[in-house]
């Protein structure tokens, strides 16, 4: 795993890669801004529903995409703070997470073919925002 992750920073179709969905998050992103519940504490980001998506269907890409996004819709948003970093690591890791575990307990790349699968995909995505 961790060669797929440097994989996905040092070869060049990846990185474009990368920045399309990096491009997608922040578009997802940056329009909600407003929509907080508690200023300064919490706000509603639908962004977080691309975790799952990045994670299961772009792997580490998926991951540098989302943990680039949080930090680039934070830099943005003028509420990048040293929380930020931890919120980038978070960001990288609940992905790979999700891929790793998908991976690991069927020894495939993400397909949904049948309700087992869905299934799978669904306690896996809950288990990622747990851990978020």
């Amino acid at each position: 795993m961790l060669k797929e992750i440097w994989s996905a920073v040092c070869e060049p179709p990846k990185r474009r890669l990368i920045l399309r969905l990096l491009c997608i998050y922040l578009i997802v992103a940056v329009p909600f801004k407003t929509l907080d519940l508690l200023p300064g504490l919490a706000n509603i980001r639908p962004n977080s529903a691309l975790l799952p998506v990045y994670g299961f269907l772009f792997g580490p890409v998926g991951a540098w995409a989302t943990a680039l996004g949080n930090c680039g819709y934070d830099l943005i948003t003028d509420s990048f703070y040293t929380s930020s970093i931890a919120g980038m690591a978070a960001n990288f890791c609940v992905p790979l997470f999700m891929c790793a575990l998908w991976l690991r307990l069927f020894g495939k790349r993400f397909q949904l073919t049948n309700l087992r699968d869905l299934g799978w995909y669904t306690l896996l995505s809950a288990a990622g925002a747990c851990l978020k």
